[in-house]
């Protein structure tokens, strides 16, 4: 089983524009990536719903698959260089890990163009603390 959840507040870089003057094109252009990027991982078993709020551009997307699916973390990866000025989380819980985090939840945070990978410790492990052990 392969579940993830994540979200981003997606903005723009007005950093070199006080005014704003050109933000509302970089605003739309970056929206146009971000759902050209959504569009090349879309698939069965996952949703994405990407809407403003109050003038801030939102993604929250989910999904749970019979098998690791390395796209949605590598659709993760690319936020970070398609909206560097962006920030959101994305947990993971994979029970065919290979790298021995089967029974725990991973969790990718988006910050500054950067993303780091940990373990969430509230959420882990997986078992006992998110389900009973199977018999």
């Amino acid at each position: 089983m392969f579940e993830f959840h994540g979200w981003a507040t997606i903005h723009a870089d007005d950093l070199d524009d006080p005014c704003g003057d050109e933000l509302a094109e970089r605003e739309r252009s970056l929206t146009r990536r971000v759902q050209d990027a959504i569009h090349e991982v879309e698939a069965a078993n996952r949703e994405f719903h990407l809407h403003r709020l109050n003038g801030t551009l939102h993604l929250v997307f989910c999904g749970d698959h019979n098998h690791r699916d390395e796209s949605i973390i590598e659709f993760f990866r690319g936020l970070s260089e398609i909206a560097p000025h962006s920030y959101g989380k994305l947990h993971v819980r994979d029970d065919e890990d290979t790298r021995g985090f089967e029974n725990i939840m991973r969790e990718w945070t988006l910050a500054r163009g950067h993303l780091r990978e940990s373990t969430d410790k509230n959420m882990s492990p997986c078992i006992p603390t998110l389900e009973h052990k199977n018999p």
